[in-house]
């Protein structure tokens, strides 16, 4: 067991969706990468599954129409017909979406524990993985 700050966890994790979204181009890879990295560190720190989900989708997700190479900007910008830096100003939710990310890791709001009933289900399930 490792004591992270839930905090330093849910930066982490979002630091490290962002980034593979830019090298991967992708959100599909983003997600893959981000939660294999990231689900020991989150089982460790007694923290539920559902928290690393919504961190890699508001992030990994919601952030793709933002990198202007990734797939899903280069699909928004050629359906609008526009530079993806043309619809940033009306992108705003993908903004302030991790930044409730971040006051959640830093007051605790919103952040699921693990039971400990449930701790023997996640180790059969990432085990089977």
């Amino acid at each position: 067991r490792t004591n992270g700050s839930v905090f330093k966890i849910t930066l982490a994790t979002m630091l490290i969706a962002l980034i593979t979204n830019m090298i991967g181009s992708s959100m599909l890879l983003t997600a893959i990468v981000a939660g294999s990295l990231m689900r020991n560190v989150f089982k460790n720190n007694n923290l539920a599954p559902e928290n690393l989900s919504r961190n890699i989708e508001d992030v990994g997700t919601m952030g793709a129409p933002v990198i202007p190479w990734n797939s899903n900007a280069i699909y928004c910008s050629q359906m609008l017909a526009v530079s993806p830096y043309a619809y940033f100003p009306y992108v705003f939710l993908a903004f302030f979406v991790p930044l409730f990310d971040l006051v959640y890791g830093a007051t605790g709001f919103a952040i699921k524990k693990l039971k400990p009933e449930k701790l023997e289900g996640v180790e059969t399930a990432t085990k089977a993985i």
